[in-house]
């Protein structure tokens, strides 16, 4: 979509086992970025709202990725028991915590959906951060505007150092840690 994907960290992801990886939610095409800047399968969580678009449900649903329905508990418990089955099984699970997408492009309050579903299958955080999406496409157009995007992987927090952590802490944790692997690289916005 004109647009060049640079991966920074990549040496950061594991290779024996399936991660659960947490990161900004910037655009629309974050899941799809993330998912491309790895070199295996991952399934994301995505808003069941999107799964209607006509185009874009066509594409969401051939990924294979889950769909959370927005503020309806009991069905979003039925996602994540999917989440924590695809986690089990070995294959990575992409959330964005924020739950939606950033509308100023700074790092948003974090849920805990994700923070339980950590605790429940003692899966690994993998932390990334993605640059120049809400640049690409945001809330406020649904105009393209390509450009340079950057994907940063971080080093995975292993569950062994948050299995006694409370739900809060880790996200508290987490949140922290997304701010500073995206404050630690120069160039904030990659160029166009």
């Amino acid at each position: 979509m004109g647009c060049r994907l640079d991966v920074l960290g990549v040496e950061n992801v594991p290779d024996d086992r399936a991660c659960l990886l947490l990161g900004n939610h910037e655009s629309r095409f974050d899941v799809f970025a993330v998912g491309g800047s790895l070199q295996r399968f991952a399934v994301g969580l995505e808003a069941a709202s999107h799964f209607k678009m006509p185009i874009w449900g066509r594409i969401t649903r051939a990924w294979g990725q889950l769909p959370l329905p927005e503020g309806r508990m009991a069905e979003a418990r039925e996602t994540f028991d999917q989440a924590a089955a695809v986690l089990t099984s070995g294959t990575d699970v992409i959330i964005l915590p924020e739950g939606h997408r950033t509308r100023t492009g700074a790092l948003g309050d974090l849920k805990k959906g994700a923070f339980h579903l950590a605790l429940a299958t003692k899966a690994d955080i993998l932390p990334f951060v993605q640059q120049g999406l809400y640049e690409f496409h945001n809330t406020h157009s649904w105009r393209l505007f390509p450009r340079r995007l950057r994907v940063i992987f971080g080093k995975p927090i292993p569950f062994e150092s948050f299995k006694d952590s409370s739900v809060e802490d880790l996200r508290d944790r987490v949140r922290e840690t997304l701010l500073e692997l995206d404050k630690g690289w120069e160039a904030r916005k990659p160029e166009r």
